[in-house]
């Protein structure tokens, strides 16, 4: 039964690595190369269908079988504060001279408008799916907000920091990995939860990238000017 959640895990992973080989590509920006950017997040839905509606070994019970058979009494907060880590991450690399590819205004924008459409997905499923957790506690397990949050910020390092290296991207969705494997093993989601909050995450931070590429190019804009006597600032927000 672990081998089969292994082979889970390893389809995660592959879908992961295209991600992140993918962010230092400089592909030209047409509908394949969108197609081609969202096939990984479509794996990860994929999964998630087929752990909740299956009844046999790759079923979100039988997961969480393994997981309990192996380590009944885990528990940990950690990953409470860990999910926000790769965020403060990327601004203090571009404060070490790492720079970031966009500029801390629009990088902030654009994280924000990510965030926004992250919280009003997963909330929406959240109080409308009304599915209960692995532990009963509610109903309000899928999808994962934690592993959304996480896997938001590794997009987040891919899309800023991944033209220096691809071990940023695949480093920070390793992290991402790790916390949604908290959420499991703490028996607080089910797999279905993560693997939905993980695709949730990645595209949520996709479109925010991609519609400030053709749409919110200066979303704040600083403009003195002077006039006889008297002098001003214009300030413009787009958004």
């Amino acid at each position: 039964m672990m081998n089969n959640y292994l082979l889970c895990i390893t389809l995660i992973l592959w879908s992961l690595f295209s991600i992140a080989q993918d962010s230092i590509h400089r592909a030209k920006h047409t509908f394949g190369y969108y197609t081609h950017r969202t096939l990984p997040a479509a794996a990860l839905l994929g999964t998630a269908a087929l752990t909740h509606w299956s009844s046999g070994f790759l079923s979100d019970a039988a997961i969480r079988s393994s997981i309990q058979e192996t380590t009944p009494h885990f528990h940990t907060s950690a990953d409470d504060y860990l999910r926000w880590a790769p965020i403060p991450f990327v601004y203090a690399l571009d404060i070490m001279g790492v720079k970031a590819k966009h500029p801390w205004v629009e990088r902030s924008w654009i994280l924000l408008k990510g965030e926004i459409m992250m919280a009003a997905t997963v909330y929406t499923l959240k109080y409308t799916t009304d599915v209960y957790r692995p532990d009963s506690s509610d109903t309000r397990s899928f999808p994962s907000g934690h592993t959304a949050q996480a896997f938001l910020g590794a997009t987040f390092i891919a899309f800023e920091l991944g033209s220096h290296s691809i071990w940023y991207p695949i480093g920070a969705y390793l992290f991402a990995s790790g916390i949604g494997a908290m959420a499991l093993w703490n028996d607080r989601h089910w797999f279905s939860d993560v693997a939905a909050g993980a695709a949730i995450g990645i595209t949520t931070m996709q479109l925010a990238y991609w519609t400030h590429r053709y749409t919110f190019k200066n979303p704040l804009a600083l403009h003195p000017y002077i006039h006889k006597d008297w002098a001003g600032l214009h300030v413009r927000l787009t958004f």
